[in-house]
């Protein structure tokens, strides 16, 4: 078996010292009822448990010493086939991933990293009486973190145009008295966001500063679940373009809600956030062409608005440059739910290309 390296050891014991009280951040926004604030939220003690994950054995079997188990979590992943690859598959990727970053975006990925195995020693507690009166197992709940961990590995060591960019997650999580959410018998906290690893100037520096989140209380406190992801567009050394989205569910509520915006900045000759006249000059004759074609691929969908108001909604999206995400592909919109109609109804997001609207862009604007 593989031994285990000094930088191991020290991420063990920094896993040891995590502090397991986060307090919760003053909520700004009304846009429901808030239930109380809570001052502290208590979290249980972090052990090592899962920090094994980092020690990188081959992903033929579990990325640790099977014969030296002592936890319930251990034992389960050495003797479950299906828990024992997608353990070896975490580490595999961890230390892929590590290896793309620079020293000081490695440390970033590191702290990363223990606040998801914290978050995973709470919403997979090591007891054989864990969720006994639920759906869910202890083997369930592993298999489900992890398959969610790798697909967030996949983003780090990101390369996009001229950029790596790296990927930052904060985790947080507190029982709950119910069984609802998608951590069943938990509220849970957890927010991404990116940044650039591998160039390091004032322009920089100053986009990382602004991509920056924290863990807040919304607007159902902390009797709920919060969850903010973001995804890359196009990059190149004059544009970054990105969508960040958030959900939110109110434990007891018969269904969430959320949002997102994009993010579109231009970094020369100075950085500042796009706007239309960026992309279509300063005329007019543009919106109403962008939102016929943005309306065609809708229909395409065969979504149909229920009433004028959820035409017009539509349409002023279209004109957003908020909500524009430039891809390779062409400018794409997504919807927030009850934004253009009920929540059942959500349009999935929609694109047009870039042939279509070649004839309406300025000239030599920077798109791929």
């Amino acid at each position: 078996m593989r031994s285990v390296n000094n930088e191991d050891v020290l991420l063990l014991f920094d896993v040891l010292k995590i502090d397991d009280r986060l307090r919760a951040l003053k909520h700004g926004r009304k846009r429901m009822a808030r239930c109380k604030l809570i001052q502290v939220m208590n979290f249980w003690t972090c052990a090592i448990l899962l920090g094994i994950l980092i020690y990188h054995l081959p992903a033929s079997a579990a990325s640790f010493d099977c014969t030296k188990t002592i936890t319930l979590r251990e034992k389960l992943i050495c003797q479950d086939p299906e828990l024992s690859s997608l353990d070896a598959q975490l580490g595999s990727k961890y230390k892929e991933r590590l290896n793309l970053l620079s020293p000081k975006g490695a440390k970033l990925f590191r702290n990363s990293e223990r606040h998801w195995l914290h978050f995973v020693s709470i919403v997979c507690p090591d007891s054989q009486n864990f969720r006994k009166d639920s759906l869910h197992n202890l083997k369930d709940c592993l298999s489900e973190e992890y398959r969610d961990r790798l697909k967030q590995l996949d983003m780090v060591g990101q390369k996009i145009g001229p950029f790596v960019f790296n990927r930052i997650d904060i985790y947080a999580a507190k029982p709950a008295p119910d069984k609802d959410g998608s951590r069943s018998g938990f509220y849970y906290q957890h927010t991404a966001y990116p940044q650039i690893d591998n160039i390091e100037n004032s322009m920089t520096k100053l986009w990382n500063k602004q991509m920056e989140r924290s863990l807040r209380l919304d607007d159902c406190g902390i009797y709920g679940d919060y969850d903010t992801y973001y995804k890359m567009g196009y990059a190149s050394d004059k544009l970054i373009s990105m969508t960040s989205a958030e959900e939110t569910y109110c434990h007891g509520a018969p269904h969430g809600f959320g949002g997102s915006q994009t993010i579109n900045t231009i970094l020369i000759p100075s950085p500042h956030r796009l706007n239309s006249s960026d992309v279509f000059g300063s005329g007019q004759d543009w919106k109403a062409k962008l939102q016929k074609l943005f309306m065609e691929d809708l229909q395409k969908q065969g979504w149909k608005p229920r009433s004028a108001c959820d035409k017009e909604n539509a349409l002023e999206i279209f004109l957003d440059p908020n909500r524009w995400l430039f891809t390779d592909k062409g400018i794409e919109v997504d919807f927030g739910p009850y934004e253009v109609c009920a929540y059942a109804c959500t349009p999935r997001p929609v694109t047009v290309s870039w042939d279509s609207i070649r004839p309406l862009l300025v000239q030599n604007f920077m798109h791929p």
